[in-house]
């Protein structure tokens, strides 16, 4: 009877020891998954075709605050402006605006892409 019960004991502790290393497991996965979906998710990949079937490819990616547009096979690199409304992406040469659904692509004062 003694025997019984103490193997019993024992089973009974390996047995929450196991379920807890489970636990322990299964808690830190979602976090992991989440921290790559948010990673994942800060890209966004946009294109525009204006009036004149200018294409501009847009590649956001929200968690450097940077952008990369395509124009006629040109790739240009913007960093983001903190603006109250709307959205900024600029460089030395470049400037990229968008308010309520207007979006301007400018080099210097010369418009390059303008939608819609």
């Amino acid at each position: 009877m003694k025997s019984t019960s103490f193997i019993l004991s024992i089973l009974l502790s390996l047995g929450i020891y196991a379920s807890q290393s489970v636990l322990k497991s299964l808690v830190k996965a979602p976090t992991q998954l989440a921290t790559q979906e948010s990673i994942t998710d800060s890209i966004v990949r946009d294109t525009v075709i204006n009036r004149q079937g200018v294409k501009l490819s847009m590649l956001y990616n929200n968690a450097r605050h940077r952008a990369t547009f395509v124009l006629h096979g040109e790739t240009i690199n913007l960093t983001q402006d903190t603006v109250a409304s709307g959205i900024i992406y600029r460089n030395a040469e470049y400037k990229y605006t968008e308010h309520q659904g207007n979006i301007t692509l400018k080099k210097g004062d010369k418009i390059l892409f303008s939608y819609p």
